[in-house]
């Protein structure tokens, strides 16, 4: 089974991102080849503020039915550096596991 996931730090945050990829599949930005064979990617709260160590495991625990996933994970920089936000997150994961997943640090509450 394949899995696509967006995970997202804080509660308003999943509202917010289910919205856009919404939005960005019906302005057609985001193109489905054929519908049924890779599923809309599903949004999920994942608290992540400043190297949280049960990240990976929680993460792991979403992915374990997958054989195949990738995953986006949308951070706040909580007005640390750029480099400083996405290496608390990284640091939880292993070299293999990062290569599925893409990490994007935004200013805080970028959702508002």
């Amino acid at each position: 089974m394949t899995g696509r996931f967006i995970l997202v730090e804080d509660t308003y945050g999943v509202g917010f991102h289910r919205f856009l990829v919404e939005k960005l599949f019906e302005s057609k930005v985001l193109l489905e080849d054929k519908p049924k064979s890779k599923p809309r990617p599903r949004v999920r709260r994942l608290p992540a503020k400043k190297c949280n160590p049960s990240l990976s495991r929680k993460v792991r625990a979403i992915l374990f039915d997958h054989n195949s996933w990738k995953v986006l994970v949308v951070i706040d920089t909580e007005y640390r550096s750029l480099n400083k936000a996405l290496r608390d997150v990284a640091d939880h994961f292993t070299e293999k596991e990062l290569e599925n997943m893409r990490l994007v640090a935004v200013s805080p509450k970028h959702e508002a």
